[in-house]
């Protein structure tokens, strides 16, 4: 599904929303984004372009938006994600048919690095090697829905719940919303 729905207006939704008209503008933030770690100076588009986030939020915002406007890089259309899914069935979905997520080698790299970071520029980096990953993906995960879950995994106390969510998401099967609609 490209589209978010409309109803829902959480700041992750409206953020990832204004990400989506940056890209239709070639905003210059997308670019930033894109190479933004949080160790770096402060770069005045990416305060720009998180500039509705709290003190708190800003960081989780750039990083999700980091894998946003990866996957969007040279891509036609804007893509919100496929609704109800987030980081770990981003990672299940790695792969060739028949090798896919927990059968992926790689993924399953890729998830243990996820589960082991720990602090921002861990994260940042195991985010780059991940959405280099994703782009290979049609069907993204819900970009909101990782906004959400990097916010939970920033806060110490509900780290260990949103690692959990991840690895469940990476082992457990999920039909792909987006194959069922269209066999239908």
């Amino acid at each position: 599904m490209t589209d978010l729905d409309l109803a829902d207006t959480t700041p992750a939704t409206r953020y990832i929303t204004s990400l989506g008209a940056a890209v239709k503008s070639n905003d210059r933030a997308l670019a930033a984004l894109r190479t933004w770690r949080p160790s770096n100076a402060v770069n005045v588009d990416i305060i720009r372009i998180t500039s509705r986030a709290d003190d708190d939020q800003w960081i989780a915002w750039a990083l999700a938006g980091k894998l946003f406007a990866r996957w969007h890089t040279g891509r036609a259309s804007i893509r919100y994600g496929t609704p109800a899914t987030g980081l770990g069935h981003g990672l299940r979905n790695l792969g060739a048919r028949g090798s896919r997520g927990p059968n992926n080698p790689g993924a399953v790299r890729l998830l243990d690095r996820l589960l082991a970071a720990g602090n921002d520029t861990a994260l940042a980096d195991v985010l780059d090697a991940i959405g280099r990953e994703l782009r290979t993906l049609d069907y993204p995960p819900q970009w909101a829905t990782i906004v959400d879950e990097i916010s939970a995994w920033r806060n110490t106390d509900t780290r260990k719940d949103i690692q959990i969510t991840w690895a469940r998401q990476f082992s457990t099967y999920q039909p792909n919303p987006a194959a069922n609609a269209a066999e239908s």
